[in-house]
């Protein structure tokens, strides 16, 4: 900027506030991590939302199949849309947007991005499908082989909503580990455990989960859920 004619600061798509190489190097690094956060950011939502459109697609197919119906005899689905919106919305937001404080100083080790890459790496898409296909077929199995085992639908509702909502804020954590090994992230933590509990107050509080129509957990339950999520 101190060198810099005022026509080309006009046309610059970056003017630097002074003339240290090191600012530089620090606007790099900067761009960098939001970059990668980003990255971050998509990749988990990219997960949630695949897992969610494959249970619900695969719920509706196991229902036909096993005969699944709620107490009015329609076909019944693994979540309502209120739940699945709770989900995306409410469970997953905080998680997401505390993924975009993570700083992430490796970055700078990497070779730049070639013009023209993919968005999306290898080992994020990998990320995305494995990831997934894992909350879902896991979901899936929760609808279909509880109510087999004798437990109500609407308690095999409210597992499996309680599954997918935990399970998806653990994910939070392997999503940031795809390239480089990030500081610790104390918001994070804050969001996936703040969200733990607040879906076990929804589900032990009787108006909340009455909101989202939702059903109380025996002990069994709870015991098939916590198996579920250590796989």
């Amino acid at each position: 900027r101190k060198r810099g004619s005022d026509g080309t600061r006009e046309v610059a798509d970056i003017v630097l506030l002074d003339d240290n190489f090191t600012t530089i190097v620090a606007a790099v690094a900067e761009g960098r991590s939001i970059y990668e956060n980003i990255l971050k950011f998509i990749g988990f939502f990219l997960s949630t939302d695949l897992a969610l459109t494959l249970l619900v697609v695969g719920g509706l197919g196991a229902s036909y199949l096993f005969d699944i119906r709620d107490v009015q005899g329609s076909i019944m689905l693994p979540l309502t849309a209120v739940q699945l919106l709770w989900i995306n919305v409410v469970a997953d937001g905080p998680a997401a947007l505390a993924l975009t404080l993570d700083r992430n100083p490796g970055l700078m080790r990497l070779p730049p991005r070639r013009v023209g890459s993919s968005l999306l790496s290898h080992g994020m898409l990998t990320f995305i499908l494995v990831s997934g296909l894992t909350k879902a077929a896991i979901g899936l199995a929760l609808f279909v082989f509880l109510p087999r085992a004798g437990v109500s639908l609407a308690e095999t509702q409210t597992a499996v909503f309680l599954y997918e909502t935990v399970a998806q804020l653990i994910f939070a954590y392997p999503v940031r580990h795809l390239h480089v090994e990030p500081l610790r992230n104390v918001w994070l933590h804050v969001a996936v455990l703040g969200g733990i509990a607040l879906q076990l107050f929804i589900i032990a509080f009787d108006p909340a989960r009455s909101f989202l129509g939702l059903d109380g957990l025996s002990q069994n339950s709870l015991m098939i859920i916590v198996a579920g999520l250590a796989m």
